[in-house]
């Protein structure tokens, strides 16, 4: 049994895809296995796999037609031999020491979970940048208590920056919904890993290079971003077979439940903000209704947003429709105003053209 299972679910990335299994190979922790999940690509993705699973026999490959990245994770999951498993997207790429400083972690410190920093990358540029997100308020080391992982829960999902012991996966029967696309599907399972888990182990350190530059992987969806609502549906049930831990996590629960919506918004097409807002306001206003918006319901979550939607959702949408307004000025601005420094000039540029230059 290898020591570590890296999975890695591709869907057409030939562009990214040499990098990241380039950065698994060269792993300082040699005794693992890399499942790589090909998805149905139609691109060269394929062929870069069997070239590296022919070099290296620890690279099993499963190829099957395209069902999305929550059942192509499943796949991965399923197949891994090893104690300890990992997700790795298949545009992203990984420091050598990454898998062997999470497994001395996490079996040093007898953890379900090891969760580390990474750096956004824009390979245009060759600049990284330490993310400032996943340790909200918390000391790298062991948490355990509830109010630790409240504060946990706040972060990002990232699960690729996640070491997980699989028998805590297993018997806690936590999966991917198999929703279409690629998009949210980590939202419930991340929900249930940090919620259920016994001890989680966090460090500071960043190994993980995500990347920003991915054209492919756009901002805005193009269908009506209804799998967050069915991600939510499943925290609910999973909740609702958890009275306990529905108890002890509902306020961050609606806290990010809130945020999630608003930002879904955001990110689908013009077309589809009103039906998504409509559904945004149907979702709480069921909560009102069953007696669930209680006082520990507004913990971390604003009371006057939440109930603006339950009593005047004409005001509520007038309200993100300026934030639309103010996000798209931001976005006009930042591509069209550049500034450049360096330790001799400074230089300000509207549409290409200079305007201020200090020397």
């Amino acid at each position: 049994m290898p020591k570590v299972s890296v999975i890695v679910p591709i869907y057409n990335m030939e562009k990214y895809l040499q990098k990241c299994l380039e950065s698994l190979v060269s792993q300082t922790l040699q005794d693992m296995e890399i499942i790589c999940v090909n998805d149905g690509s139609t691109d060269r993705s394929g062929e870069i796999i069997n070239s590296y699973a022919a070099k290296d026999s620890r690279i099993k490959v499963i190829n099957k037609a395209n069902t999305g990245y929550g059942h192509t994770c499943n796949v991965g999951l399923d197949a891994a031999a090893s104690e300890y498993v990992a997700i790795l997207e298949s545009d992203d790429f990984v420091d050598k020491n990454m898998y062997s400083d999470l497994y001395a972690l996490i079996t040093e410190n007898n953890c379900d979970i090891v969760k580390c920093e990474w750096w956004e990358y824009t390979g245009k540029n060759k600049k990284t940048m330490k993310a400032a997100t996943i340790i909200t308020k918390l000391k790298p080391g062991k948490i355990s208590s509830t109010k630790e992982k409240k504060k946990f829960l706040k972060s990002p999902a990232s699960i690729w920056s996640f070491l997980y012991k699989k028998s805590f996966l297993d018997e806690n029967n936590i999966r991917f919904l198999e929703t279409p696309g690629a998009s949210y599907q980590d939202t419930s399972f991340n929900f249930k890993v940090v919620t259920l888990a016994k001890d989680i182990y966090i460090t500071s350190n960043a190994y993980i290079y995500y990347r920003k530059d991915n054209l492919s992987c756009s901002t805005l969806r193009q269908d009506g971003g209804e799998f967050i609502f069915e991600e939510y549906e499943e925290i609910n049930r999973f909740l609702n077979e958890h009275p306990d831990l529905k108890e002890i996590y509902k306020g961050r629960k609606f806290h990010k439940e809130y945020d999630a919506y608003s930002w879904n918004l955001k990110r689908v097409a013009p077309k589809y903000r009103k039906e998504c807002f409509e559904k945004f306001v149907d979702a709480f206003r069921a909560y009102y209704e069953n007696g669930e918006l209680d006082d520990k319901a507004f913990e971390f979550l604003s009371k006057s947003k939440a109930m603006l939607l339950v009593n005047d959702p004409k005001k509520a949408w007038k309200k993100f429709q300026w934030k639309f307004i103010e996000t798209a000025w931001k976005k006009f601005r930042r591509s069209f105003i550049s500034v450049r420094i360096n330790h001799k000039r400074a230089s300000v540029e509207i549409l290409g053209k200079q305007i201020v230059r200090i020397e």
